[in-house]
This record gives C-alpha cells, sequence and structure tokens, in this order.
C-alpha cells in the first residue's frame, strides 16, 4: 500500500518514449497490457519491518517510483512527489500446509495482472506472500511507464542491498538520487537536435518502401483472447544454450546475434517471404549515470534484414551483427516517431513489425545466499503484436526459457506449438 506525500509538484511532459507507451495504454484501458515486474522466491526467514524500510530507501532515492500521471485532456503530463511511504502487504497461506505454496504462486500471478489505475497514483506495488514457515514469494510489480525492464532490476537489486545491510546493522543514509527526470529534460533536447534529424534520415531511408506484413489478421478477433492470452515455452537445455554461444563467440558475435540469426531465417522459410523485419527493445543507457537510474529509457528500434537462404549461418550472423550496428546508432528515436516519418499509417498499419525479440540475462542479488533466493518470470501474456519473443537466461544453473507470447487473433495454441518444434529442430541443425 502507497500513501503519498504532498501533492504539490510540478507537472512535466511525458518523455518521448513514455508517450509510445501512454498512447498504448489508452487504447487498451482497464488491462494488464503493460505490467511488468519479477517474483522472486526466497527460501530463508525474512525480517517484514527491515524489507519495508529497504523499500522506503529505494524510493526516497528514485525519482522514477515517486511519479504520478497526471490527466491533462490530449496528453497526459507527469509530477514527482517530494514524498512517500510505503507499507508493505503481507499476505500468509503457510497455515494451508500442502498447498500453501501452490495458493501463493496463484495469488502472485493473479496480483500481477491487475490494471493500475493510470491517473493520479503510484503506478507500482511490491507485495510479499508467505507460503511456508521460512518460504516467501516477493512480487514487485511496475507499470511500463514509469520504469523499464532494466530498471525492474536495479529497483530489486537496490532493495535487496538495502536490506541485507539493514539486517547486517549498518543502517546508512540514503545516498545520492537519481534522477529520471534528467533524462526527460535530455530528450526535449534530443528531439530538437541535429541527431534527431539525422535518426529521422536513417529511418526513412532505410524503409523508403515499407516491408510487408509477416502475419496479416487473417482471423476473426478470438472470444478467448483476453480470458485465455496465449504463451508457448521452449525450454532451452543448458548445454544446448551454451554450445550457441560458443558457436557465436569463435566467429566474434554473440548469442543475441545466433538468435536473432535463427528467427530471420526460420520466418523467411515459414512465410516465403525474404524481407524480415524484427522489433527490438534498446536499453538507451548510454551514460554511466543512466546505467544506475530506475525510469523508461528503452525504445525499439524495427530492425529490417533480407534473408538469402542459400547464405550459410553463419554468414548470415555476421551480416545480422553487422545491421544491428549499424541500427544501433540511431536507436534512440522513438518507434511511434519513426511510424510517423515513414508514413505508415498510410498503409493501415500500426507498427513496421509483426514480431518483437528481446534477450534478458539480468544478475540478482541473493537475499542471504545464492541457493535461498530465485527469480520467477511474471508476464501479462498481453501482446498488441502477433508475436511477443523473450529469451530468460536469469539463472545459469538452469534451463534458459523462450517465451512465445502470441496474440490470439494471429494464431492459436497448436501453430505456436509447431513455431517451437521448428525453431529447436533449426537450432540443433546448426550447432550439430
Amino acid at each position: 500500500m502507497l500513501k503519498a506525500g504532498s501533492k504539490d509538484a510540478v507537472s512535466l511532459p511525458l518523455s518521448s518514449v513514455q508517450k509510445d507507451i501512454w498512447l498504448g495504454q489508452i487504447r487498451n484501458l482497464n488491462k494488464p497490457l503493460y505490467n511488468i515486474g519479477m517474483g522472486i522466491l526466497i527460501d530463508a526467514n525474512i525480517d517484514i519491518r527491515a524489507l519495508e524500510i529497504a523499500i522506503n530507501k529505494v524510493v526516497k532515492k528514485n525519482d522514477a517510483l515517486r511519479l504520478v500521471l497526471n490527466d491533462a485532456g490530449s496528453l497526459a503530463t507527469q509530477s514527482v512527489l517530494p514524498a512517500t511511504q510505503f507499507s508493505l502487504n503481507c499476505v500468509d497461506y503457510s497455515r494451508q500446509c500442502a498447498e500453501g505454496d501452490d495458493a501463493a504462486v496463484r495469488y502472485v500471478r493473479e496480483a500481477f495482472h491487475r490494471p493500475f489505475e493510470l491517473y493520479g497514483n503510484l503506478l507500482w506495488d511490491i507485495q510479499l506472500v508467505r507460503a511456508g514457515p521460512a518460504r516467501f514469494y516477493l512480487l514487485f510489480c511496475f507499470h511500463h511507464i514509469m520504469t523499464d525492464g532494466f530498471g525492474v532490476i536495479l529497483i530489486i537489486n537496490d532493495v535487496i542491498s538495502e536490506y541485507r545491510r539493514l539486517c547486517e546493522g549498518h543502517d546508512l543514509p540514503v545516498s545520492a538520487e537519481n534522477s529520471y527526470l534528467d533524462f526527460v529534460q535530455d530528450d526535449q533536447h534530443y528531439l530538437e537536435s541535429r541527431h534527431y534529424q539525422q535518426d529521422i534520415k536513417f529511418w526513412k531511408d532505410r524503409f523508403s518502401v515499407i516491408s510487408p506484413s509477416l502475419f496479416p489478421l487473417n482471423k476473426s478477433p478470438s472470444s478467448q483472447r483476453d480470458s485465455d492470452p496465449g504463451q508457448v515455452v521452449w525450454l532451452i537445455e543448458r548445454a544446448l544454450f551454451t554450445a550457441m554461444q560458443d558457436f557465436s563467440a569463435v566467429r566474434g558475435c554473440s548469442v543475441f546475434h545466433f538468435m536473432l540469426t535463427l528467427l530471420f531465417i526460420y520466418f523467411a522459410r515459414l512465410t516465403d517471404q525474404s524481407d524480415i523485419v524484427i522489433g527490438l527493445p534498446v536499453h538507451n543507457r548510454n551514460t554511466a549515470k543512466y546505467r544506475k537510474t530506475a525510469g523508461v529509457f528503452v525504445s525499439t528500434i524495427p530492425l529490417r534484414f533480407r534473408v538469402n537462404l542459400s547464405e550459410t549461418f553463419e554468414s548470415c550472423m555476421t551480416r545480422v551483427a553487422a545491421e544491428l550496428r549499424s541500427c544501433y546508432r540511431h536507436a534512440r528515436i522513438s518507434h511511434t516517431h519513426i511510424n510517423r516519418e515513414v508514413g505508415l499509417y498510410r498503409h493501415g498499419r500500426e507498427q513496421l513489425f509483426d514480431v518483437s525479440f528481446s534477450l534478458e540475462e539480468f544478475p540478482l542479488e541473493a537475499f542471504s545466499d545464492e541457493k535461498t533466493t530465485r527469480l520467477i518470470p511474471v508476464r501479462n501474456l498481453f501482446s498488441e503484436l502477433p508475436l511477443s519473443l523473450v529469451v530468460h537466461d536469469y539463472e545459469h544453473s538452469k534451463e534458459v526459457a523462450f517465451e512465445f507470447n502470441f496474440n490470439a487473433d494471429f494464431f492459436d495454441r497448436r501453430e505456436v506449438e509447431g513455431m517451437r518444434s521448428s525453431m529447436a529442430v533449426l537450432a540443433n541443425a546448426v550447432i550439430n
């Protein structure tokens, strides 16, 4: 539960990235489309009061955690509250014996899917769920308009670090504030800069001709979409994932390049198209300061690639890496600005891509030791795109989860399960 302090705060514009998210949310009111976060399983005793103090310390030094949106008519604005007090909600299922753990997991997933009230409220929540005498689930849930995935991990690790210091008797003063508002100001300067004009020109040249849609809507809107959003998971064995990393490294590439190349080749074969575009989130934290700051910096670039199926996988991967390096130089721009400048809406399209892909591999602090703390990915499963693909590589001792989050207006589960099987066969064929 969050108690806001004084509301005497100055209204500020949204950053261009925040505007993208706000527009997407108002098209999907009362849906948790932009809920992001993480669950943590803790097999250890927790000092609940110390955890609450730790959270409030992190709130005090991160203004992104004190942001509220204001309904200003045609476009929202934002304010930073000077102070707010957080009370940690603790739900106890420990007395339900064998069913306690299942009940706790259900609660975490249901709580994560609750939509936030968009205006006048802090857009995040943290809840502690007790499943046993020394087993807890800690849920971190944020609206994407106030932070991105990188920021989520920064916040989680900061809370854990503050908690551990408190438990060790080191109640240190709150360090200097990390201000997201500095980025909001930088973003306004960027939009008026020569750099922005160069980025516009780059993307207009890249999309002077709009690439065809991979998956045109060919079904009636699904009545099950809201009640049963779709996800299929490919659990990649650690040995195979390590082989992908090794295969890429000796060729001067990364496992991200490997996965991207796999996707480009697979979708070229599936759709019988050579011109493929995949949306890629980019962190856009280009300074040491911003790499320590919670907030939403991420933009999404449309990586366009022409696949030659007679080419070797290695050669294709080298070209993918080169194209990605070229596009990264112009990744600051918001994708809605790209869409507007290339005239996408005249083609009756909302995005330049039908598929997005991200690889998430963030280090996690432990509450006491590594064996007692484990990440539990939570996702809202709602996708405006036909396919949103995410690879989770959080714990190097576990399998790597490759999620196929699909829109039921475009695919049914059996089709996506076929994609998973075909991708696995293709990956093994490349490695072996």
